[in-house]
């Protein structure tokens, strides 16, 4: 899944296929749409959204200031080629959980971790370095 980056917090990582570029929806929609998916993708990761995008994101996942196109035209392409699906709320990236790890498994594998770090720790106490404080 992802790297270990200090205690309690295990890093998600964004999986694409290595023909993601190349996958017909994508090739549809374009490089400013797939831009905006891949940055969909890691905000879904980074905030363990289960693929949700809150309306309100939408706008700030792509710096569009210098380019003739606005946020809402490569949101339409995206839900227009079935990559993202639009809800009350927001935006759901379709099939988000069939490839990227959802939120109850990045918590239960940061439970895991945590479990076998104490483990490890337990193990490998030496009772001095290792081990609790004492009043001298």
């Amino acid at each position: 899944m992802g790297g270990q980056l200090s205690e309690g917090y295990s890093m998600t990582w964004v999986r694409l296929d290595d023909s993601f570029a190349q996958h017909p929806k994508v090739m549809e929609a374009g490089p400013l749409a797939m831009a905006m998916q891949v940055a969909a993708l890691c905000y879904c990761n980074r905030h363990l959204t289960d693929g949700f995008i809150p309306r309100s994101v939408a706008p700030t996942l792509l710096n569009l200031e210098e380019m003739p196109y606005r946020w809402k035209a490569v949101v339409d392409v995206l839900i227009g080629v079935g990559l993202w699906e639009q809800t009350k709320e927001g935006f759901l990236v379709h099939d988000y959980t069939k490839y990227q790890w959802t939120r109850a498994q990045v918590e239960a594998e940061k439970v895991a971790n945590a479990e076998r770090q104490q483990r490890w720790r337990d193990a490998h106490s030496n009772g001095v370095s290792n081990g609790a404080l004492t009043d001298a």
